[in-house]
């Protein structure tokens, strides 16, 4: 989560699956309307988060460091 032009901006990964099939499908969640219910699955993580460049995939990939 971070502020941008004084908005809150979340990064939001989500995977939805299909019990009957056993099929997941997975990504980034751009938008997304709730009907009726939602239910959301937090994980607070402690130390601190950053980004490093990976030769080996060519993309900044996200670092986790204690404090």
């Amino acid at each position: 989560m971070k502020i941008l032009f004084q908005r809150t901006k979340l990064h939001v990964h989500m995977v939805a699956s299909n019990t009957e099939t056993g099929e997941c499908h997975g990504g980034h969640l751009n938008r997304g309307v709730i009907s009726l219910t939602g239910e959301f699955f937090l994980h607070a993580m402690e130390g601190d988060v950053d980004r490093e460049y990976s030769d080996e995939v060519s993309l900044n990939l996200m670092k986790f460091t204690d404090r």
